[in-house]
C-alpha cells in the first residue's frame, strides 16, 4: 500500500510541475508488464521527444497524443 501512496504523491507533484506546459493536457499512470509508467498526453501532433523527460522520480515517461479529454458525465 505504501508504494501506491508514494505513486499518488509522485503523480500530484509531476502534475503540478508539468500539466499545461509544452502541450501537456493530461497525466496518468499505466502498468505495463508489471512496471508503472507515467503517461503524458499532449495536444501537439509533431512533438519532439527532447521536449519531455524520459524519466521522472524513477518512473519512465511515455508520450501520447490526444486532442482533448471528455469527462465521462459529458459523453
Amino acid at each position: 500500500m505504501k508504494k501506491r501512496q508514494d505513486l499518488k504523491r509522485t503523480i500530484n507533484k509531476i502534475a503540478n510541475e508539468w500539466l499545461g506546459k509544452k502541450g501537456i493536457i493530461g497525466i496518468s499512470v499505466e502498468k505495463i508488464e508489471g512496471k508503472f509508467y507515467i503517461i503524458f498526453y499532449v495536444n501537439v501532433k509533431d512533438f519532439k521527444d527532447s521536449d519531455y523527460p524520459k524519466e521522472l522520480e524513477g518512473y519512465k515517461v511515455i508520450i501520447r497524443t490526444s486532442e482533448k479529454f471528455i469527462p465521462l458525465g459529458k459523453i
